[in-house]
């Protein structure tokens, strides 16, 4: 009722009729559409739908047990039901800007019951006008996630128990999602650089495991054997359009390295930044002040220490 596009199933050329298009383009479910099947999903009770608190407010986050769930759902919320590839390697998204024609409807209910006897389409037409430049009004966000390993590690390469590894994985992509949320809400920003996944994965990590693992970060993007680079590591996603060469995705690889091994130090020097009783949200902050170069530098801790403190 509310997520429209799960009346149609994924399929090629789905998008294309004037029957999806009313459903998505005006809210219009056709008889037909909603008494379809919909969406194919191979364990609908294995998917989870809970109001999670970050720092910059709730939001809401959809889980699937499967992976073949969590593509399809991707596919039907981002892909207009066509059957898209899905990377292997993705095992969240962030839906932002998501008509919910619901919400609409009533406020359509509410402006009907205010006029009364002078209600018309017409005078619905020129509120419904009004309404349309206030997107926060009907647009909503929310985070799709799976239960995959996170990046694709499995359990034996970080000496994991499975069930112990997913539930981690599932921490560290929720808390991911959430600070992609938080620097977007709060910083306006949210980009598809290796830094805002530094800086996001950082948060994941301290919330899965109590502190940041370099260890951990380095083995997700493909550095667990620095200077060797692995091929299909994450780091691959973020050589930018036009791609950086050979020589300058080496140089990417080293400020990395040492970003991330700087950032593990400085909470060892800094015990008391990160705790079960002190937030994240200082290291968070400060992280969004700085450079990858600054936090590669032999400088870094002073750096860090010196934004929190201010």
């Amino acid at each position: 009722k509310r997520l429209v596009q799960l009346n149609f199933p994924i399929q090629e050329g789905i998008s294309a009729p004037e029957e999806y298009q009313q459903a998505v383009k005006k809210g219009i479910v056709s008889e037909r559409a909603a008494q379809n099947t919909g969406i194919a999903l191979k364990s609908s009770d294995k998917i989870d739908l809970i109001i999670h608190q970050t720092s910059a407010g709730k939001i809401p986050v959809i889980i699937a047990f499967e992976r073949e769930d969590f593509v399809a759902l991707l596919q039907a919320l981002t892909c207009k039901n066509e059957p898209k590839p899905i990377p292997t390697s993705q095992g969240a998204a962030m839906i932002a800007g998501y008509n919910n024609w619901d919400r609409i409807w009533k406020f359509k209910e509410d402006f009907k019951h205010e006029q009364g006897l002078f209600f018309t389409e017409a005078s619905w037409s020129e509120e419904f006008k009004t309404i349309l430049a206030q997107k926060h009004l009907y647009q909503d966000k929310f985070i799709i996630l799976s239960r995959d390993y996170y990046s694709g590690i499995t359990p034996e390469q970080l000496g994991l128990d499975e069930e112990a590894w997913r539930e981690q994985s599932l921490i560290i992509r929720r808390e991911h999602e959430c600070t992609h949320y938080f620097t977007k809400r709060v910083l306006s920003s949210m980009q598809n650089k290796i830094l805002d996944e530094l800086i996001a994965d950082y948060a994941g990590i301290t919330s899965a495991a109590g502190r940041f693992r370099a260890d951990w970060f380095l083995r997700f993007v493909g550095l667990e054997h620095y200077p060797a680079y692995r091929e299909g590591g994450r780091l691959q996603n973020y050589k930018g359009t036009p791609p950086l060469s050979d020589g300058a995705f080496r140089i990417l690889q080293t400020l990395l390295y040492h970003a991330v091994k700087n950032l593990e130090a400085y909470e060892q020097r800094y015990p008391q930044s990160v705790s079960a009783t002190q937030p994240i949200q200082p290291v968070l902050l400060a992280l969004t002040y700085v450079t990858l170069e600054e936090l590669a530098s032999q400088k870094c801790l002073q750096i860090l220490q010196n934004r929190i403190i201010s």
